[in-house]
């Protein structure tokens, strides 16, 4: 358990009481280096109605490294949707700034402060040609008589012109198969080629030509990893079952087309856990488990000696591996603590105990900030903030037991956090009689450490 006690002596030389408004902000220019393609605006939108004519003038677009601005119009599609236009077109592939840094004035006369900046690359948009950038079986190789007919193409591609043109020969039915993206193409017969013949196919000026054969090699693992589903497609993290996270599912490949029933009662996995099979191809199978896979424990994959592929053949016998699921917890780099959103006192050293003292006024139900910054989020990717934000509490317990409301959420990047609390109490100005507060981060499996920082409140009157 790591401790940190933290004085905050408050500072009051005139009080106001000021009605605060939450005013969010936020850009389709919203991640670091945003790819703009030309046919895209650029927008700024605002939670609450702002004055348009102070508010337009904050905000401004200048080369990256020059800082030469850039001459805009603004259009306000609503209240609250601003469009900035560049007056001339931008650089293909140059790089620039977006930045809004000031006040911005809200229609009932508050003021709020904003720190927008952003960066992104202005691509145009060119028009490429259709190519075969790989096929597969390739020329003059032999197949099985259920082996697909393969194609990836540089661009997305457009099915109906890409069919009317293509041909094969000798003639038989087939179904195209596109990938959600048009970017890959599987042609596969309406039953099967036909043993022992040479098949010739044409599109435009591409050609190739393979031999179809009957299948006598016995099935084997071709590849077992884990990945994850990201827009219904699935991405393969490694190509083994090495630092598989707690959240991912199992993809098995095979060298040859494996009869369903037969993987369905061949596969095994001990301890058991649930999960559904998805068959990914005639040959590759993805075991999605239902629930996490435990961190420390030992399992095994069993797949038994009756696999059997679509030809009749056998694996030759049983095939086993073992694996550990990896969980790498969330470490902290550094707190800060503030009457407002700048850290006013930055804690990295968590195994130091002497008190700190630090000017921060907190008059009775008044705010306190504090910022979060993590050393890293593990590999717990979409989960890790609801993770870290269940593990946090902030209480009063000396004199008063008293429990600050947090107001705001805000994650400033994917690394810190700011929260905001109201309601915090005063004691006196000597620590002996002050409002005593914890702020607790528990420990866990997603979370390397326990910290606890513990600081009183102090009301002093100059």
């Amino acid at each position: 358990m790591k401790i940190v006690f933290l004085s905050i002596v408050a500072l009051l030389l005139s009080c106001s009481i000021v009605e605060l408004e939450e005013l969010l902000v936020t850009s389709n220019i919203d991640v670091y280096d945003y790819m703009l393609p030309q046919s895209e605006d650029i927008f700024i939108e605002f939670s609450l109605d702002v004055d348009k004519d102070s508010t337009q003038k904050m905000f401004s677009i200048t080369k990256y490294l020059t800082n030469e601005v850039i001459e805009v119009d603004y259009k306000w599609e609503s209240n609250t949707k601003l469009v900035i236009i560049p007056v001339i077109k931008l650089d293909q592939g140059a790089r620039y700034k977006i930045s809004g840094i000031g006040n911005i004035t809200l229609k009932n006369g508050n003021e709020h402060k904003v720190n927008f900046l952003e960066s992104f690359y202005f691509i145009e948009k060119v028009e490429e040609k259709l190519e075969i950038t790989q096929f597969s079986p390739q020329t003059n190789s032999s197949i099985d008589v259920y082996k697909n007919l393969e194609f990836n193409f540089n661009i997305p591609a457009d099915p109906k012109e890409f069919e009317s043109e293509f041909s094969i020969s000798p003639a038989l039915d087939v179904d195209f198969n596109w990938s959600n993206d048009y970017c890959y193409l599987s042609i596969t017969p309406k039953t099967k080629w036909d043993i022992y013949t040479l098949y010739k196919w044409k599109y435009l000026e591409d050609k190739g030509n393979f031999l179809t054969q009957s299948n006598l090699i016995k099935p084997v693992v071709e590849e077992l990893s884990w990945g994850k589903f990201i827009n219904n497609e699935f991405q393969s993290y490694s190509q083994n079952l090495n630092g598989l996270e707690y959240n991912s599912a199992l993809k098995i490949k095979f060298n040859n087309p494996i009869d369903e029933k037969s993987f369905l009662s061949s596969f095994s996995i001990e301890p058991t856990i649930d999960g559904e099979f998805l068959q990914y191809s005639s040959s590759t199978w993805i075991f999605n488990p239902s629930e996490f896979w435990e961190q420390k424990q030992e399992y095994k994959l069993i797949i038994s000696k009756e696999l059997q592929d679509i030809y009749g053949n056998y694996i030759l016998e049983d095939y086993s591996t073992y694996f550990n699921p990896v969980i790498t917890p969330i470490s902290i780099k550094k707190i800060g603590i503030n009457n407002n959103i700048d850290p006013g006192i930055v804690i990295t050293d968590f195994a130091e105990t002497m008190p700190k003292k630090v000017l921060i006024g907190n008059p009775p139900g008044s705010d306190l900030y504090i910022t979060i910054e993590l050393e890293s989020t593990g590999i717990l990717e979409t989960n890790y903030k609801e993770i870290l934000l269940s593990s946090i509490s902030l209480n009063g317990d000396f004199p008063k037991t008293t429990i600050p409301q947090l107001t705001l959420v805000n994650w400033i990047s994917k690394t810190k956090l700011l929260l905001h609390y109201e309601g915090l109490l005063s004691g006196g100005s000597n620590p002996w009689d002050s409002q005593t507060y914890l702020l607790n981060i528990q420990k866990g499996d997603f979370i390397d450490e326990e910290y606890n920082i513990i600081f009183y409140t102090t009301f002093t009157i100059l």
